[in-house]
């Protein structure tokens, strides 16, 4: 047995130890906020038992691609590429996949551009083989990178070219070892990829210390900064303020996807602040829903009062109280009436973190602070000069500022708006790249 054999063998049986371990916890999780049937259909669909026949009818053009969105952001910039690639070509049919609930259940049945919506499979070869020998597509892509050697290595070996696109690049033999891949096993597999498409010449040059063969990578730009601005009208303010029962004179503080461990410092100074600021209210969107119910009660053991936005038409929201956002595919929509936005998974260091979504809330008209750990976004952020607090006390005194010069937040904006405009063209690049593989 070869050396990289040996490592994915052990690779294989630390994967399946974990499987075995996560799959009660999704349950669980899952069936705390109901969504039972949405979890059998996960289970059942990532050891693929697929109706395969009937995907097979509606996927029956010649050039099939599949298309993986782990989460929701990622899952937009596949719906926004799917459109661009059936607008040159309307014969192309489109499976698109993720692998959690949430994301399933916001995208399937709702996106005409994709002909099926599925959950991929386990990164177990038999079940990998299972499938994707008989659907054979064209091309499987990925939006930002996963990293799951048995499906890029059995693709290869199946002649079904792979792409992975907008890849940070960075720590990424850092992601390798949480996942529980040797940097021997990551460099092989990664070799097996048809082309990966990076967000900056950094993420370039650290794939290229992983021995990647330079032919292979290109420097494709962020998809999430390749979008227009959606800045909310006064009447679809109106509504959204009316939605979540607050008066138009109300300054909200949105804190967006938080990760344990954030949302304290964020409550200690939300708490600090509305003693100088009492017509504010903080909107709160956990990354994780499960924890909805935990985030609740730190708030109220604060001495603070924390209301779920499912629960808002028992009573009236009042100043000073934290609204807890326990509704999918909502947040997006309510960051346009932030007077500013603190960006979560940016604040304390860890796992899977790096910076979450800078740009979802400047392109609703927002002003963001982020904290000290934002790599995802590599150089960007310094280049839009965003605010950036380091402790408790720089967090509250960048917040008491944007929210007593408006003009100047706007101005600040604005700038990270205009440099965002310069890597405008994502899209556009890595369909032509996609263009490359299927029409040669």
């Amino acid at each position: 047995m070869t050396v990289y054999g040996m490592e994915r063998v052990l690779y294989n049986v630390k994967y399946l130890f974990q499987t075995m371990r996560e799959v009660p916890a999704i349950f669980v999780k899952e069936v705390l906020i109901r969504r039972k049937n949405t979890f059998r259909l996960y289970l059942k669909e990532r050891l693929v038992f697929y109706d395969i026949e009937r995907i097979r009818k509606k996927c029956s053009s010649k050039i099939i691609l599949w298309i993986h969105g782990h989460t929701l952001g990622d899952m937009r910039n596949a719906i926004r590429l799917a459109e661009i690639l059936k607008d040159n070509n309307s014969a192309i049919s489109i499976i698109a996949s993720t692998s959690e609930c949430a994301t399933y259940d916001i995208v399937k049945g709702t996106i005409p551009e994709f002909d099926e919506v599925v959950f991929l499979p386990f990164d177990i070869p038999i079940l990998i083989n299972k499938v994707f020998k008989r659907l054979r597509p064209k091309l499987f892509i990925t939006v930002e990178i996963i990293l799951w050697p048995n499906l890029i290595i059995e693709l290869n070996k199946l002649g079904i070219k792979t792409m992975l696109l907008s890849g940070y690049g960075k720590n990424l033999d850092k992601d390798a070892a949480r996942y529980m891949i040797s940097k021997k096993l990551l460099k092989y597999f990664l070799s097996k990829i048809y082309f990966l498409g990076v967000c900056s010449q950094e993420g370039f040059d650290e794939i290229m210390k992983l021995g990647v063969d330079k032919r292979k990578v290109g420097i494709t730009g962020h998809l999430r900064l390749d979008r227009s601005k959606d800045f909310p009208s006064e009447g679809e303010k109106k509504k959204i303020l009316e939605s979540l029962r607050l008066d138009k004179f109300v300054n909200v503080i949105v804190a967006a996807s938080t990760y344990p461990g954030e949302e304290q410092i964020f409550l200690e100074v939300f708490k600090d602040i509305i003693k100088a600021r009492p017509d504010l209210v903080m909107v709160m969107a956990v990354r994780d829903m499960h924890r909805v119910r935990e985030v609740c009660d730190l708030i109220q053991n604060s001495g603070m009062i924390s209301k779920k936005r499912s629960c808002l038409n028992e009573r009236d929201v009042k100043c000073g109280d934290i609204i807890v956002l326990d509704s999918l595919g909502e947040l997006r929509r309510i960051l346009g009436i932030a007077s500013v936005t603190i960006v979560g998974g940016s604040f304390i260091e860890g796992p899977g973190m790096g910076g979450g979504n800078i740009t979802e809330p400047l392109y609703r008209g927002s002003p963001i602070v982020v904290g000290p750990y934002t790599w995802l976004w590599g150089p960007v952020a310094d280049e839009m000069k965003i605010k950036r607090a380091h402790n408790h006390k720089e967090l509250k005194e960048i917040i008491k500022y944007f929210l007593d010069n408006p003009r100047e937040a706007a101005r600040y904006r604005d700038f990270a708006l205009g440099v965002a405009d310069r890597y405008r063209g994502a899209h556009k690049r890595c369909v032509d790249e996609i263009g490359k593989v299927i029409y040669q």
